[in-house]
């Protein structure tokens, strides 16, 4: 494109395009973006997993607690003992089982047993369980949903912690049955 100058009659020609130090500073400056951008959505995805498995572990104890509050049966039968969640570091340090305490007509023992009927729940890829001692049960005995922690009822509490590689959450159940996340 030409420019013709006012105070003479000469033609300038402008510039066409960019340099090549333009052009290798603009792409820098894009691929360092793109890279910022893609280390910020892996470590929040790896971060929404934990979060994703702490609330659908917190969501399954309030389920054996309305299953104790409802006596929804199994096979037929209110499990006398109740329904529960059991932890175990060392046997299932990537799961978690949920299971009815049943030994009609024999009287509960609020653990998790051979023979009784369970589930087991897997935890999302690198994400491990912690928690204090060998193993945990929390057990609701209906009709009132009574909590039992490790067989003791009206003390204490529980942390369970879920962990990934950069981060942890910890669910707390205390002796009233009450249930929350910490950071």
């Amino acid at each position: 494109m030409f420019f013709i100058d006012k105070k003479s009659t000469k033609f300038i020609q402008s510039p066409r395009g960019f340099t090549l130090i333009e052009l290798i500073v603009s792409i820098f400056i894009m691929v360092l973006l793109s890279a910022s951008f893609l280390t910020n959505y892996h470590s929040s995805n790896k971060r929404s997993k934990l979060s994703l498995a702490a609330q659908k572990l917190v969501s399954n104890i309030r389920l054996m607690q309305s299953y104790s509050l409802g006596s929804v049966k199994n096979d037929g039968n209110v499990p006398n003992g109740g329904w529960g969640l059991y932890f175990n570091k060392t046997v299932y340090p990537r799961s978690y089982i949920i299971f009815t305490d049943d030994h009609f007509p024999l009287s509960p023992n609020y653990l998790f047993d051979a023979g009784e009927e369970y589930e087991e729940i897997e935890l999302p890829p690198n994400v491990t369980l912690s928690h204090a001692g060998d193993f945990v049960n929390i057990v609701f005995e209906p009709p009132e949903a009574i909590t039992h922690i490790n067989n003791s009822v009206n003390s204490g509490s529980v942390n369970i912690e879920l962990a990934d590689d950069e981060s942890t959450r910890t669910v707390l159940v205390n002796f009233f049955g009450l249930v929350d996340i910490i950071d």
